[in-house]
């Protein structure tokens, strides 16, 4: 299948691809052929639109319902090797630096489970609440989550607990409300790279959907090469881009020997880039070498 690459001429083929029309119920085109918006640069873009019109894809996707994605913000999807490894915290640090920068920045959570229920009744996902309390956005508690459920457990079996479902198209769909009010939109996965999202698909499934760059948080002891690397390899088969790895110390125990070493081990074996580490108790500093980092989160997506 063709797959454009950066400095490759637009062709008719493939604006015919991206074409404004959508196909037929049941015939959506395959996204993985159309990769390339995500690389234009702006002179690109503006002479794909002069020739062809705006850029835009249609996926078929369960329902028969035609999506539409215009590649203009850019988007970073977070997960994990593991649920409760620190996504959330490292989100909201990535979403404060952006923000530090100038940059309008989004957050969304296709699927959040596990609420506190306050005294008069009423739940609390404290994940949205931090997420919400971190982008300088206004938005509505659906905009950021749109499928929310009680129980602390595996978001379809959290639905089934209340004869509800996890709807995939809406997760997909979610992402729409955010492009042209944000520059930027963080999008943090639930559990782990194959954690279930509905009762047949997963994050991956829903990555791959969305087609952003991954991002992973990892714990930093002893054991997370192997996880680091599994995850950078699904993502990999997936045919998306790692954007890179971020340790994040999510208990306040003295670190093993490991932690010194293992980032090195990620980054030669892995071919990819470990950031740093959130420190436990220090959610607002991604620390490297122990001195405090400020990453161009926009630049590292631009450059994918």
């Amino acid at each position: 299948m063709a797959e454009w690459q950066y400095g490759q001429t637009v062709t008719s083929d493939i604006a015919e691809r991206n074409s404004t029309v959508p196909p037929q119920a049941g015939q959506g085109l395959d996204f993985r052929a159309i990769r390339f918006e995500r690389f234009l640069d702006c002179s690109i873009r503006q002479r794909t639109v002069e020739q062809h019109g705006m850029p835009r894809r249609y996926d078929s996707i369960p329902g028969n319902t035609p999506v539409c994605y215009n590649r203009i913000m850019l988007s970073l999807l977070i997960t994990g090797t593991d649920t409760g490894v620190g996504k959330t915290h490292a989100a909201c640090l990535i979403a404060r630096q952006l923000a530090e920068r100038g940059l309008r920045v989004g957050i969304y959570k296709p699927v959040c489970s596990g609420a506190e229920i306050t005294a008069d009744g009423q739940p609390i996902w404290d994940d949205l609440l931090r997420l919400s309390q971190a982008v300088n956005v206004p938005a509505e508690l659906d905009d950021i989550c749109p499928q929310r459920f009680l129980a602390s457990l595996a978001p379809p079996v959290a639905a089934m607990r209340e004869s509800r479902r996890v709807d995939f198209a809406v997760a997909v769909r979610g992402t729409e409300p955010w492009r042209n009010r944000v520059d930027v939109l963080l999008i943090e996965g639930a559990g782990g790279w194959l954690c279930p999202l509905t009762e047949t698909q997963t994050i991956a499934d829903f990555a791959e959907a969305v087609q952003a760059p991954v991002l992973i948080v990892a714990r930093p002891g002893l054991g997370t090469i192997n996880h680091t690397l599994l995850t950078v390899d699904a993502i990999r088969r997936r045919d998306l881009p790692v954007a890179g790895v971020i340790f994040s110390q999510t208990t306040p125990e003295a670190v093993d020997e490991s932690v010194a070493t293992n980032g090195a081990e990620i980054e030669r074996r892995g071919g990819v880039q470990v950031f740093g580490t959130i420190p436990f108790g220090n959610s607002t500093e991604l620390l490297h070498g122990g001195i405090p980092l400020a990453v161009d989160w926009r630049r590292i997506l631009r450059n994918i």
